[in-house]
């Protein structure tokens, strides 16, 4: 009997160099999706207004190995970790990359915030840990506009 190796996640937000359109953010998905599948590395990815949320969670070597590159990626700057730790299981197990686009309008409901104005706020504020969760209760809206 083999004993699996514990689960772990990097929970991170950063701001984009320039802002995305949803069919630019689609196309980057498409990407992240293939190199996800090949290392078995499950997440969610939301853009909200020029920045980005992301945890992505597996085996720790596949999750540090796919931040490495992220850290590299010149289309996204001021990348604050906001945890990275061993999980007892995934939340996003069965999505290699759920996805949702936030328009700018769209913020206003989350903690009252109607502009977002930069990423380091939402780490402070909490609002990315928010926003993943929502996306996880309503993962129905995965992969939506």
């Amino acid at each position: 009997m083999s004993i699996s190796p514990p689960m772990f996640h990097i929970v991170y937000v950063s701001s984009t160099v320039n802002i995305l359109d949803y069919d630019q953010q689609i196309d980057l998905l498409n990407i992240s999706l293939k190199n996800n599948a090949l290392r078995n590395v499950t997440g969610c990815l939301i853009y909200a207004h020029g920045n980005y949320i992301q945890v992505l969670e597996g085996k720790e070597s596949d999750v540090e190995f796919t931040f490495s590159k992220i850290l590299k990626d010149k289309r996204h700057h001021q990348i604050t970790v906001i945890e990275r730790a061993n999980i007892k299981s995934r939340d996003f197990e069965s999505w290699y990359m759920g996805f949702r686009y936030y328009e700018a309008q769209e913020l206003l409901f989350v903690d009252g915030h109607s502009i977002i104005p930069s990423i380091i706020e939402i780490a402070k504020e909490g609002i990315a840990l928010k926003l993943l969760l929502g996306a996880l209760e309503n993962h129905e809206q995965l992969i939506k506009k």
